[in-house]
């Protein structure tokens, strides 16, 4: 009888230690899931931002060459401003 007690609670402990172990399996499976779906979350993050600073970039360098567009539009109607007025200096002495 006392054999057939020990087989039983050798189930008994047996089948415990499986519930256990399928347990923290399934909280394993779960957080490796977890884990890629952050990682996936993350990589994803990462790549808008990279295009949302491309995309800034890119305009601040349209914006910078905007910029020197008119200041050498603006320099070059300066430069023709000098030259009207020296030119009319000189022709109001004659």
């Amino acid at each position: 009888m006392q054999k057939f007690e020990e087989f039983w609670s050798l189930i008994v402990l047996l089948v415990s230690n499986l519930c256990v172990l399928l347990y923290f399996s399934v909280n394993l499976e779960i957080l490796l899931h977890l884990r890629m779906d952050a990682d996936s979350a993350l990589k994803e993050s990462i790549q808008k931002l990279q295009a949302k600073w491309s995309l800034y970039l890119k305009e601040r360098e349209e914006w910078i060459q905007d910029m020197v567009d008119k200041i050498q539009y603006l320099q070059s109607a300066l430069s023709i401003l000098r030259m009207t007025h020296h030119m009319l200096m000189k022709g109001s002495r004659c």
